[in-house]
């Protein structure tokens, strides 16, 4: 081949190599274009973290705005694959957020209502209606149409009847722990409560004792019954 010939050759590969560049670019730049609007059109289609790909797959090309694009009809099967994946992370990470804050909330709202109803049995406490020897039948026709009741109903945790439960066992625990302060003081004092031994005698022996005077009634009639049981 003559100079002149080659010349001829290599002006030709000269050319084609930038109109091959110019191939690649306009390309990649259809591609990029590609994904950004169809990242965008997924999320106006009614997609959720249940769809699968298949269903996903017919409501986008189906959808006007694919349909009518002349430039989403070049798109590869695989990046509308890849499209939809990130925006299933995206909704799947949605989901979990909202139900982590509807499991806190549920959390939420029934830590009050327990706080809420041990409150109402402490109220009881004090008026005297409710005691460490109380029943809870005869307990609920008291607190049946309460709100406070009623808004524990069929949450998780704590029923109505192991709140009782515990604030009763707290009831006797605490006369427990006070005859045990009682009988210690009475003891310093030489007095003994006898079978026969009277509220007054006690009140009187009890008085320099610091303790409610509630409570030192409930470790009386708490330590009559078990005097009498054990001088049987």
């Amino acid at each position: 081949m003559d100079d002149r010939a080659k010349a001829q050759t290599g002006g030709k590969l000269t050319f084609a190599l930038p109109v091959q560049a110019d191939i690649q670019t306009a390309e990649r730049g259809l591609r990029e274009r590609n994904l950004e609007n169809l990242s965008r059109l997924v999320r106006d289609l009614d997609l959720n973290v249940s769809t699968r790909w298949r269903a996903a797959h017919e409501m986008i090309l189906s959808a006007p705005a694919f349909r009518q694009s002349t430039e989403l009809h070049h798109i590869e099967t695989i990046d509308i694959l890849t499209v939809w994946e990130d925006y299933s992370r995206q909704l799947e990470q949605e989901h979990e957020q909202e139900i982590k804050k509807i499991r806190i909330e549920r959390v939420r709202k029934a830590r009050k209502a327990r706080e809420a109803f041990v409150a109402l049995l402490h109220e009881l406490k004090h008026d005297g209606v409710l005691t460490r020897s109380s029943k809870w039948r005869d307990l609920y026709p008291k607190i049946k149409k309460d709100e406070r009741y009623e808004n524990l109903l069929g949450l998780q945790g704590s029923s109505p009847l192991d709140l009782w439960m515990d604030v009763v066992d707290d009831m006797q625990d605490e006369v427990e722990r006070g005859a045990e302060k009682v009988e210690q003081y009475l003891k310093q004092q030489q007095k003994v409560v006898e079978i026969e031994t009277k509220w007054e005698e006690v009140e009187e022996w009890t008085k320099d004792l610091t303790m409610e005077l509630k409570l030192k009634r409930d470790v009386y009639d708490f330590v009559s019954p078990y005097q009498a049981m054990r001088l049987r």
